[in-house]
């Protein structure tokens, strides 16, 4: 399983984003609110799906609060930045469209 997550509630992601855009306007907070649906997510692939041996998250740099996660879960998770997959010449990259087209290259 993998998931690709970055916390938009995060101030140093919305400046990066915002400089991105060449704006100096916020993004909209509802769109890249932070929930904690990506731990949820974890959470229910470990009950709902135990033969899942490895759950990756693809993140900008931002790794995940797992600490509510039980040990078990947290074994099975694995963080991998943007630029470990990503080539350096489309970082830093904001669109999902560019991110998912490189999952394959997760080392």
């Amino acid at each position: 399983v993998v998931y690709t997550w970055v916390n938009g509630s995060d101030p140093a992601w919305q400046a990066a984003y915002a400089r991105a855009l060449n704006t100096t306007a916020p993004p909209d907070p509802q769109r890249f609110h932070d929930s904690g649906e990506l731990l949820l997510s974890i959470a229910s692939v470990a009950a709902l799906a135990p033969w899942v041996r490895t759950i990756w998250v693809a993140t900008a740099n931002q790794p995940p609060d797992t600490r509510l996660l039980a040990e078990g879960v947290r074994a099975k998770l694995r963080v991998v930045h943007h630029d470990a997959f990503i080539p350096a010449a489309y970082l830093p990259t904001f669109n999902s469209h560019a991110i998912e087209a490189h999952l394959h290259l997760i080392p």
